[in-house]
């Protein structure tokens, strides 16, 4: 499968940057180049490249986690010169058993319960302690693409660095999984449920949480319980596989921003749980604009059992996305019972190249719906009923029409980089302020290498809940400790 966004004719271009040996990402072949005259004020050069991660092998049952700031990627203008992401796509791949080439992985195979790629400076305005990364996502992203509207371009400095954070779980179908059935254990083991040997940050109180599905687990250690007969079974070695279409004619495309929306409070995931009574679960979170902003591309996030994500303006209806899943048994895109696909919830492309506007002071209401009764015909055979590890996001692409988007008024939000290094090494105490603090001063040094300041650092620990997002949004406790 050819991962290309580029939809018309291409010529091949020699590879000419040299930068991406020390990565352990390597680009495929050479880049195409289209020229884009229709429907834009100038003409530019689009390229398109697609990369493949170092290959990971993984046994039945292991969980591959992996730390953004040790899994460096390449991009086309990386230490050479500025350049705009026009679109992205990826998913997982192995090694073709003929030997000849890579195809996509099942995800019956190997759950990709996410991938995402984090623009080291980066900050997400939107939701502060929330998900921060410029692109990526999980399962459905073979089949959703993104694709920011015409005429528009992510801006990345030539400087900037790129790191990924790749979470796979081998589930083979439960046939080497512990459980009560196969599909009960491949549950299990992809929506982070407790178990022994999923590392030692897992336990019952974790349950449903990322130390629950190798989070910190760098070493490739933490598995889902496995039965005797899996350490027989060869490990397998399974690859990102990305494009990436760009510009490097930076004048001739409107620069934007990227963020994310989530629910419930701009957590990065919560549970839902079975009810037959009222099997349609909704977490709801209303957001207001601080300043005058344009939506041009908003896509949705959920995991298996959503039905929907869906944003309101000012409480009227403005678009929803989608899941679509698969019907068909180990077929690749297509696999039956997991979500496949989101659809597009707003793209300016479909509104004759006009975002949607709002005015500082309107609200955004984000639903994400998930179905919890028992019996889930879009799933089956895999089980309905409680889901653990969830997740209702709006990805958006987006521009400020007057002034830009600020921090919000209790303190700065972090980059991506900070935030990361706030929950590797102090992740077990966020949400409890006082202990939070004390572990900054112990890890002062790691922190302030990852670019955090002492104001984001100290502003996490009071406001930043356990599982991203915010807690009570009340101030308890604020003094010096980095410097």
């Amino acid at each position: 499968m050819t991962l290309s966004l580029v939809l018309a004719a291409a010529v091949a271009l020699p590879w000419t940057l040299a930068t991406t040996t020390d990565l352990e990402f390597i680009p495929e072949g050479a880049p195409i180049e289209h020229w884009i005259s229709e429907g834009v004020s100038k003409p530019y050069k689009l390229y398109s490249q697609t990369y493949y991660s170092k290959g990971f092998p993984m046994k039945p049952g292991q969980m591959l986690f992996t730390n953004p700031s040790s899994t460096i990627i390449p991009m086309p203008g990386y230490r050479v010169r500025d350049y705009l992401i026009t679109g992205v796509v990826g998913d997982i791949a192995k090694d073709a058993s003929d030997g000849r080439g890579k195809v996509g992985a099942p995800l019956s195979e190997v759950y990709d319960h996410h991938w995402i790629v984090e623009d080291r400076s980066h900050r997400n305005l939107l939701c502060p302690y929330g998900p921060n990364y410029v692109f990526g996502i999980g399962a459905e992203s073979r089949n959703t693409p993104m694709i920011i509207p015409k005429g528009y371009g992510y801006h990345v400095k030539s400087f900037d660095e790129w790191g990924a954070n790749i979470h796979l779980l081998r589930t083979d179908a439960g046939k080497y999984l512990e459980g009560s059935t196969p599909h009960s254990a491949v549950q299990h083991c992809n929506e982070c449920f407790y178990g022994p040997n999923k590392g030692a940050g897992c336990t019952p109180e974790k349950n449903g949480t990322f130390q629950c599905c190798g989070n910190n687990c760098y070493d490739g250690s933490c598995s889902c319980p496995t039965t005797p007969a899996a350490k027989d079974v060869p490990a397998n070695t399974y690859y990102l596989r990305y494009t990436v279409n760009y510009t490097y004619d930076t004048d001739s495309l409107e620069r934007v921003e990227t963020g994310v929306f989530t629910t419930p409070n701009c957590r990065a995931f919560y549970e839902v749980y079975q009810d037959n009574d009222q099997p349609e679960s909704l977490s709801s979170t209303t957001f207001t604009f601080p300043v005058d902003a344009e939506l041009l591309l908003g896509i949705g996030h959920q995991h298996v059992g959503g039905r929907n994500v869906s944003l309101f303006h000012n409480d009227e209806f403005l678009c929803a996305s989608y899941p679509k899943y698969g019907t068909e048994e180990g077929a690749v895109g297509n696999e039956k019972g997991y979500l496949v696909e989101m659809s597009t919830c707003y793209s300016a492309n479909n509104h004759q190249g006009k975002g949607h506007v709002f005015k500082a002071g309107d609200t955004l209401r984000l639903d994400s719906w998930y179905w919890v009764g028992t019996h889930d015909e879009k799933i089956a055979p895999n089980p309905g009923g409680t889901h653990l590890n969830v997740m209702g996001y709006m990805y958006t692409i987006y521009k400020t029409l007057n002034d830009a988007w600020p921090h919000p008024s209790f303190g700065a939000t972090p980059t991506a980089s900070c935030q990361r290094a706030l929950q590797t090494n102090c992740g077990s105490f966020i949400g409890f302020t006082n202990t939070c603090i004390e572990c900054l001063k112990e890890k002062k040094e790691k922190l302030a290498n990852a670019g955090c300041t002492v104001e984001e650092a100290e502003t996490a620990c009071n406001f930043m809940g356990s599982a991203g997002g915010m807690m009570d949004g009340q101030k308890r406790h604020m003094r010096p400790v980095l410097v």
